[in-house]
């Protein structure tokens, strides 16, 4: 057995005087116990040190102190009384001089015991070395055998290693153990499937053990691939949101707008609306650390904030009959609960109103939160095959009192289940994002037609899949009336007179909300 200088020991120790520790004691363990390990004098191995060791009058070692090679030790230092000083070192290994030639294999050097042709015992519980796959090299009657560890199981005070050989066998003359790393004829390589079925199998056996296929196998597996391809409406976004991060606001702009106690929904943000009860409350986008947040403020007697989300069936029919996390942050100063509901439409993309909903609950939940902002997350597990037509997410909360606020931030939804600690808000490109919201929001078209009598102005107002509301104004040429256009209605400006020649003068615009 080869032994290896140990990096402690081998100098001097002093007491807590700053004298010679004369008499002291040095103990040797296994790593991480209190079971005596045996260390010993020569690079051979072959001469134990006592254990303790006892230091000479000058506080050190009479003879160098060397460690099994490959093995951890735990080394302690008292004084000749057997007091603790605090020496303590624990998974210290010998060090190797610098001319020695590294070697695949490192030796056992615990006490062990030949019980048959594929077993022996070791004293102690060796399972973290003697690992299940783990190769083995050992010293035999016969010459060395190569195995690999099918199994290691400690029952006080030893452990059974149970091995399948692959070159010669285990016999009475076991005499060393070796457990390796690597080597090109009889690798160290766990074998339970790659190295036995390379070595010893058929082509198909390798071929499964390594993962390489035969064409004929990765064509298959395409077509496989092709038809597992859903036909259902997809999309290119991990989250079903539209503007879950409330980065858009082409309405109002940042400005705060007025939720109405009692009536119906109204747009909160691009892509979401809200309503309260009891009292109204106001909302708009906010910059909290950076991020944008959209965030209602309360009013005395208010009793109810919600806030909801619809998802068309073109981005959401792949959901049907499976699993989805729904996930938001939320902090409010005086909220503590937050109901969420999800629900599919009866009629694709049609929901209802607050007053007269057309749609079906697909699950409901409640988050505890705090003044702190946090994510919480809920899982839609087995959705109805029938929500192909489109999924509603809604906020809800009590009471949201005068001063009070409440933020709502990342709203996301996502195909699958997904821990928590999994969840990482999906971030999109402003651009790109403003672009999705205009599919939502309204487009104004404005014509102005004229004669050399009069002029006519026609404002067209639709939100997306909304008939279009038309208002008219007509004026006589010469007066000098002024006009604008806001929701359908034609108002007053003023400064901006509507000159004319005599000529028919047509203008056409198409303006984006």
């Amino acid at each position: 057995m080869t032994a290896n200088i140990s990096p402690v020991g081998n100098s001097q120790f002093l007491d807590v005087n700053g004298n010679p520790l004369s008499g002291g004691k040095l103990y040797t363990y296994e790593a991480g116990t209190t079971t005596p390990l045996a260390a010993y004098t020569t690079a051979e191995g072959d001469v134990p040190q006592p254990n303790p060791v006892i230091l000479n009058s000058l506080g050190t070692l009479d003879d160098p102190l060397y460690l099994a090679n490959g093995v951890a030790y735990k080394i302690i230092v008292k004084t000749s009384a057997g007091v603790s000083l605090g020496l303590e070192y624990d998974d210290i290994y010998g060090v190797a001089a610098a001319d020695t030639t590294a070697d695949e294999w490192l030796e056992f050097t615990g006490t062990f015991t030949y019980v048959s042709s594929t077993s022996f015992t070791v004293s102690g519980d060796q399972t973290s070395i003697f690992q299940v796959s783990r190769k083995l090299k050992t010293q035999n009657t016969a010459g060395i055998a190569y195995s690999n560890i099918a199994s290691a199981t400690y029952s006080a005070p030893d452990t059974t290693v149970t091995v399948t050989n692959t070159f010669l066998t285990l016999d009475s003359g076991l005499s060393q153990i070796w457990y390796g790393f690597l080597e090109p004829t009889h690798s160290s390589i766990p074998e339970t499937t790659i190295g036995t079925a390379v070595r010893v199998g058929t082509q198909a056996e390798a071929q499964s053990a390594l993962g390489v296929y035969s064409t004929t196998e990765v064509d298959d597996a395409i077509d496989a691939a092709v038809a597992a391809v859903p036909t259902s409406p997809s999309h290119n976004f991990r989250n079903r949101i539209v503007n879950g991060n409330f980065i858009v606001d082409q309405e109002y702009v940042a400005a705060s707008t007025t939720f109405t106690s009692g009536a119906a929904y109204k747009r909160a943000i691009d892509m979401f609306y809200a309503w309260c009860t009891g009292a109204n409350v106001t909302g708009q986008q906010v910059t909290v650390s950076g991020l944008k947040r959209y965030r209602f403020t309360g009013a005395a007697s208010n009793t109810l904030v919600g806030l909801l989300h619809s998802i068309e069936a073109a981005n959401s029919a792949d959901l049907a009959g499976g699993d989805a996390t729904f996930s938001v942050k939320l902090s409010s100063t005086s909220v503590t609960s937050v109901t969420w509901a999800a629900y599919y439409a009866n009629t694709t993309d049609t929901f209802g109103t607050l007053a007269s909903p057309t749609r079906t609950s697909i699950a409901t939940g409640t988050f505890t939160i705090t003044s702190t902002e946090a994510r919480y997350s809920a899982s839609l597990t087995g959705i109805s095959s029938s929500a192909t037509t489109g999924i509603e997410i809604a906020l809800t909360t009590g009471a949201l009192t005068a001063g009070n606020t409440l933020d709502v931030g990342e709203f996301q939804l996502e195909k699958g289940a997904i821990d928590l600690a999994d969840i990482e808000f999906e971030k999109v490109d402003i651009a790109l994002q403003e672009a999705r919201c205009r599919h939502g929001w309204f487009e104004k078209l404005v014509l102005i037609v004229g004669t050399a009598s009069s002029y006519r102005v026609q404002t067209t107002f639709a939100r997306k899949r909304v008939t279009p509301t038309i208002g008219t104004v007509t004026f006589n040429a010469g007066s000098g009336a002024t006009f604008s256009i806001s929701n359908g209605s034609i108002y007053a400006l003023t400064n901006h007179n509507i000159d004319y020649a005599a000529a028919t003068i047509p203008l056409l615009c198409g303006l984006h909300g």
